[in-house]
């Protein structure tokens, strides 16, 4: 196999592939009864207990007419596609040229009975041809390591065995474990009509440890469980959701051409997505989700996405999308979802087309796709997962501490990321909360969960005071965030979260500098007075209700605030919910516009607030207020200021206490527990990098953040130039070895990985000349050439020597210090030459080389697309300049072209660029297309 984007095509140049590989057809498999009919490969079945073994079912490459019963009565129905006729048993770690072709339809592994000797025994259950038994195949090793199968028991299928109309035959078998006891199912379609059925076989209240011979695994009778598919629907991929709870039954998750439903444990249907393409693949994304690949139009096109589906009663609840696929330029690309782990998805996009054979090329060649990887946010599905652990019905699940436990450990590893740790800027997922959705607290509240969507929201408890928590992400509406909440100080953070003056001065108003308040006709006042109206009629606090109306501003809830003072002042211990109900409802609203009694009641409400807290004798400041004091000042909200806690909550005497938060909400998230920081497995060197818009929409070779980069973000500062020139492209003992990191990076066809990738200046610096050379009298600089400091290693050669020298430098560069960098010294030419003779310092460039960058690249090597020249030079006098002065340049040749002849300032022929100084003292830069640039002069 080779990859399309590493292979040269003929007429020369390289391809450049998104995806695909060139494979060679070894030999076509047919059977010997019947050599006209190939066999191709169809599925794989792997050993859940051994990896050292694994079956590979073949199938007939085309079928003819339907099979008749052997019976001669009825018709078995056309199966399309074709079911396996023959299987091999295959040893992956030890792949051999030959394997033998065994028949049967289909095998299944089971666990063993016991150990043959020492070592454990591989047992598998393989249906016959004849359709109406199986057999057992046990794998047994010797000490030697030599492997043997050998065929055990055997056992008849009651149900295919039948002549009645109730006669089945079995196509497939699928070992299965719902409560423990290992059971096998059956796919079996019925002789009369064809119909297709799942049989769950076998004895359910065996254990694990019983008797689990091939009589009890298959056992059958009239109560078994059986789910019966539609007419003409037949059975795609069945998979079993995993389960870690042994109390609890798992349950199966199957995929028609149809549609893809989960059943419960006895094959009862659970929640069903009609598709209007099939859906070949599933991955569990739980013990209750699973997710798939579906298609808005029946002929594969439109949009593509990976969508999941849950056990959650309520049908919009229980479903949803994790990725949308991107849409193909030119006809239609089905995708094959390969699996879901918890950072990304590998799928595989398969673009139908005609391939044209040209003269030369190998006919047996065929291409074929390579997986694409892509990042995945599963907070969405996962959480509808955990919810439905008690049962899917919507009711209130605070008091579930599984539930409540298994939550926060989500919101941890998939929740909130507040810190782009470990990625640098411009790569990761960002700080903003990617990955939460407006379905994920639509979720929580629905299942009653108030302290798991505060906490995803703000990252702080339900009722945590005095909390700075940004309401995450922004892009949601705020009506979402704020029914999500859940309290009063969360709601005022989310009204005032993207102002974080605003949000400290709302957090504490008594403390906090003073910020501009909303205008009464902003549409977070207007919420405000509807959240203070829905706090009413839940019966929650007067504290909240006053801090809600405080920060409406509007002169509705002025004159309402002014109310509550008032009573309070005539009966201390009064409750003025009732009042506030009253006020709330009968009072019609002021129009916004007009300015009567609005500057009156700011005033007393504002003054009567500040005063009953400063005064001791609380009847004083009831008398009546001068007209100075009524008079406020003409602006567009009630009070520039807020109320302090401390003044409101002396009216809210005699409430109940706030409830402190429970576990395992009790303490903070924990953000260095995300899954875009711990890596995936916890392995950080695996996180995707996502620098480049690219790496979101997949890629066969996505960039991954890398060992070195684990590194550099673990690190607390971060190291200058010359450190890292001293400690990384020079050993410690001063001797230049080339790494062993750059020389697995070489690819065969000599492109060096990784350039232009870096994350900081060490790992992006292609050449770096110091010209050290000239501080060691026994260097021989003119003839050897000049040393590369960068971890590449380049040897820049000189030509003229003759007329160069190294001298220790003038230029403002830093020097660097004795015995920790190499001495900088300067290259000086010390006669002048016109522009046909050769004078310079030249280095090879190879394509595909680290210094091979800046022109003829495409998106396929984008970060080798730019480049930066930094040196420093000295010119002559102006005297002695008569013309142009070649600064650097970059030339094509090929390998048996003299590079010195090169270096001839009038050699312009093969010119790619060049940067030259102009008599005037101006720099201007030449591309061989004819464009120039022209650089200013300095004011």
């Amino acid at each position: 196999k080779k990859s399309l984007a590493d292979s040269d095509f003929q007429g020369g140049g390289s391809e450049v592939a998104t995806g695909g590989a060139e494979s060679s057809i070894v030999c076509e498999l047919t059977c010997a009864e019947d050599s006209f009919t190939s066999l191709v490969p169809s599925r794989i079945v792997r050993s859940p207990d051994d990896s050292r073994c694994c079956a590979v079912l073949f199938s007939p490459g085309f079928t003819s007419a339907a099979r008749l019963s052997k019976t001669g009565a009825g018709s078995r129905g056309m199966q399309m596609p074709s079911h396996p006729i023959a299987y091999a048993l295959i040893d992956p770690s030890n792949p051999k040229d030959s394997f033998e072709l065994r028949r049967g339809k289909d095998i299944t592994f089971v666990p063993s009975r016991g150990t043959g000797g020492k070592r454990k025994v591989t047992r598998a259950i393989v249906v016959d041809e004849g359709e109406m038994t199986v057999r057992e195949l046990l794998r047994q090793e010797t000490d030697d390591g030599v492997i043997s199968w050998s065929e055990g028991a055997s056992s008849e299928l009651s149900f295919s065995s039948s002549r009645g109309v109730d006669a089945m035959i079995p196509h497939r078998a699928i070992h299965t474990s719902p409560l423990g006891a290992p059971r096998v199912v059956f796919v079996a379609s019925r002789v009369v009509d064809g119909r297709t059925c799942l049989l769950l076989c076998g004895r359910p209240h065996l254990s694990s440890t019983a008797d689990v011979s091939l009589s009890n695994l298959v056992a059958f009778n009239d109560k078994i469980p059986k789910f019966w598919l539609e007419r003409r629907e037949e059975l795609l991929s069945f998979i079993e959701l995993p389960n870690h709870q042994d109390d609890s039954p798992s349950c199966f998750a199957i995929a028609t051409q149809g549609r893809v439903m989960i059943l419960s444990s006895t094959l009862k249907p659970i929640a069903e997505y009609w598709t209007k393409m099939p859906a070949s693949s599933l991955a569990p994304l739980g013990s209750h989700c699973v997710a798939f690949c579906s298609s808005s139009s029946s002929c594969g096109g439109g949009n593509a996405k990976i969508r999941y589906l849950s056990c959650i009663k309520e049908r919009e609840l229980g479903r949803g999308i994790i990725a949308t696929m991107p849409t193909t330029r030119y006809g239609y690309a089905p995708h094959l979802l390969l699996a879901i782990r918890p950072d990304r998805i590998v799928y595989l996009s398969c673009h139908k087309g005609t391939r044209l054979i040209e003269h030369g090329e190998n006919e047996n060649m065929f291409l074929s796709p390579l997986p694409t990887t892509r990042p995945a946010f599963l907070l969405e599905p996962l959480t509808a997962n955990a919810l439905c652990q008690d049962g899917g019905i919507g009711a209130d699940v605070s008091d579930n501490d599984t539930i409540q436990l298994l939550l926060r450990t989500l919101l941890e590893r998939f929740g909130r990321k507040t810190s782009s740790f470990p990625h640098a800027e411009g790569e990761g997922t960002g700080s903003l909360g990617t990955g939460i959705t407006q379905k994920v607290y639509e979720l929580l509240d629905a299942f009653c969960c108030r302290q798991a969507a505060a906490f995803l929201l703000t990252g702080n408890a339900l009722d945590a005071t005095n909390s700075k928590g940004e309401a995450l992400p922004p892009w949601l509406p705020v009506s979402v965030k704020v029914k999500a909440a859940g309290s009063c100080g969360n709601a005022l953070r989310v009204l005032s979260s993207g102002d974080g003056y605003l949000s400290e001065y709302v957090s504490s108003p008594e403390s906090a500098m003073a910020s501009n308040l909303p205008q009464s006709s902003h549409v977070s006042a207007a919420i405000s007075m509807q959240l203070a109206a829905e706090a009413l009629n839940d019966g929650r606090t007067i504290e909240d209700v006053l801090k809600l109306l405080d920060f409406a501003g509007s002169e509705k809830s002025e004159d309402m605030l002014l109310q509550i003072a008032l009573v309070r002042q005539q009966h201390p211990d009064a409750k003025v919910n009732k009042i506030l109900k009253s006020l709330h409802g009968n009072q019609q609203a002021i129009n916004p516009g007009s300015k009567e009694n609005r500057n009156q009641i700011a005033s007393m409400a504002a003054f009567s607030s500040k005063a009953k807290g400063i005064m001791k004798d609380t009847r004083l400041w009831t008398k009546q207020l001068a007209p100075s004091i009524q008079c406020g000042r003409d602006e567009a909200r009630m009070r520039s200021r807020l109320i302090g806690h401390d003044t409101i909550s002396a009216h809210a005497l005699n409430q109940d206490q706030v409830k402190a938060p429970e576990h395992p909400w009790d303490y903070r998230l924990d953000d260095s527990k995300n899954v875009w920081c711990k890596g995936p497995f916890n392995r950080r060197e695996d996180i995707l990098l996502l620098d480049k818009f690219e790496e979101w929409l997949g890629r066969r070779r996505p960039t991954l953040l890398g060992k070195e980069g684990a590194e550099i973000a673990a690190e607390s500062g971060e190291k200058t130039l010359a450190d890292i020139l001293s400690a990384a492209a020079r050993g410690r003992d001063g001797e230049a070895t080339v790494p062993d990191a750059i020389e697995s990076n070489v690819l065969a066809e000599g492109w060096v990985r990784g350039v232009g990738e870096g994350r900081n200046e060490e790992d992006n610096l292609s050449l770096y000349l110091r010209f050290s050379e000239g501080g060691d009298e026994d260097s021989n600089w003119k003839g050897d050439g000049i040393e590369d400091l960068s971890k590449y290693r380049h040897r820049a050669y000189l030509c003229g020597a003759e007329t160069l020298e190294l001298e220790a430098t003038t230029s403002s560069a830093d020097e660097g210090e004795v015995g920790k960098v190499k001495l900088l010294h300067d290259l000086v030419f010390t006669e002048t030459c016109g522009p046909e003779v050769a004078r310079a310092l030249y280095c090879e460039v190879r394509r595909g080389g680290s210094l091979d960058v800046g022109m003829l690249h495409s998106s396929e090597h984008d970060t080798r697309q730019r480049c930066t020249l930094e040196f420093w030079y000295q010119l002559p006098k102006a005297s002695d300049v008569s013309g142009e002065i070649v600064l650097a340049r970059r030339t094509l040749a090929s390998e048996d072209d003299d590079l010195s002849k090169l270096c001839a300032a009038s050699e312009t022929d093969s010119l790619l660029w060049e940067v030259v100084v102009l008599p005037s003292g101006r720099l201007e830069f030449r591309a061989s297309g004819g464009a120039t640039l022209l650089s200013e002069p300095t004011k």
